[in-house]
């Protein structure tokens, strides 16, 4: 019976995660595409319907303050922050690496001339670049309410699934990181992701701030290269090794998992 409930109780907030986001970028695109007289301005708030979806339900619980609590979660071992800031940079560079060794010229990152604004980047894709507006859903809520049910595989996946479907309205939304991207290589990273961000969940103890890092790590280092994010096809070599390494490490994690047998 609980099982059903938090299943009921994801499905609800995903379905207000849907709306709260799809109702700023489909105007957004609308008017981008003249369907629509009215001029819609691009705008970050896209990216809090995760949130606000998930503040929504918690409140209704009486749980809200219990949920935005887990952002003040900064104890934490060094090796988690670590992992969760230098983790997604190591297997970006490694790609880089090998697109590198294979066309004998270095990948090109964007704004790479103005490196010295790094800080103040990571900082702007931390709030505003979709890891707080997100994670506080995904992990903060979504997460917890699937384990029981599906285990960390199952809750993975379909995490992963509705990640992928909350971000499609992206692809054809003008300035918009995803735009223009392949769908299927991004799915791809989507899923290799979420197994990871459940591994990094567990290992964390469900720290949802480490959850917000971990996101931004990724976000900082994936945004920064033009081949990831809009056109992972791009350049082949480096989106394939980058797909291949991600997937190989979800791989690694998810067979760590081992459900404990009867007896």
């Amino acid at each position: 019976m609980q099982d059903g409930k938090s299943r009921r109780e994801v499905a609800t907030f995903f379905g207000l995660a849907v709306f709260f986001s799809w109702a700023v970028w489909l105007p957004t695109i609308a008017s981008q595409r003249g369907l629509i007289a009215t001029q819609v301005p691009v705008t970050p708030w896209g990216s809090f319907g995760p949130a606000l979806a998930a503040v929504a339900l918690a409140a209704r619980q009486g749980r809200a303050r219990e949920l935005l609590g887990g952002l003040l979660q900064f104890r934490a071992r060094a090796a988690d922050y670590g992992l969760a800031l230098l983790g997604p940079a190591a297997v970006v560079a490694a790609a880089a690496a090998a697109d590198l060794a294979w066309r004998g010229a270095p990948l090109r990152l964007a704004g790479q001339e103005q490196a010295w604004l790094a800080p103040l980047y990571f900082l702007l894709i931390l709030v505003l670049g979709g890891p707080l507006g997100e994670e506080i859903g995904w992990r903060g809520f979504a997460l917890p309410r699937l384990l029981g049910p599906l285990g960390p595989l199952g809750a993975s996946l379909a995490l992963a699934a509705m990640w992928l479907a909350w971000h499609l309205p992206l692809f054809w939304l003008q300035g918009a990181a995803q735009e223009g991207g392949s769908i299927a290589w991004f799915g791809a990273l989507v899923l290799a992701s979420a197994i990871l961000f459940t591994g990094f969940w567990l290992r964390t103890g469900g720290n949802l701030w480490m959850a917000v890092l971990f996101h931004a790590g990724i976000n900082a280092t994936t945004f920064g290269a033009p081949a990831v994010v809009p056109a992972l096809e791009g350049e082949a070599i480096f989106t394939v090794v980058l797909t291949a390494l991600a997937s190989l490490l979800a791989g690694l994690v998810a067979a760590s998992w081992r459900r404990p047998r009867a007896g």
